[in-house]
């Protein structure tokens, strides 16, 4: 996944904070991941920056989206 900002312009701990309760949140409700779900798959994502460079990594384990106190990080 693409950010649209240079590498030296993110505080990659802000972003992951951000992104990451999202991430877990749509791949424990959406519909199209129920496949992936139901599998237990472990979703790993990549995000890069608008130069391709390597920023962050989120792994979205089934332990953090079968996780329902809310408290998934």
């Amino acid at each position: 996944i693409e950010i649209n900002l240079e590498k030296q312009e993110i505080n990659v701990g802000e972003l992951k904070n951000y992104i990451e309760p999202n991430v877990i949140n749509n791949v424990k409700t959406s519909p199209d991941m129920k496949d992936y779900r139901e599998n237990r798959t472990t979703m790993v994502y990549y995000y890069k920056d608008k130069n391709g460079e390597f920023v962050l990594k989120i792994n979205v384990s089934p332990e953090k989206y079968e996780n329902t106190t809310g408290n998934n990080i």
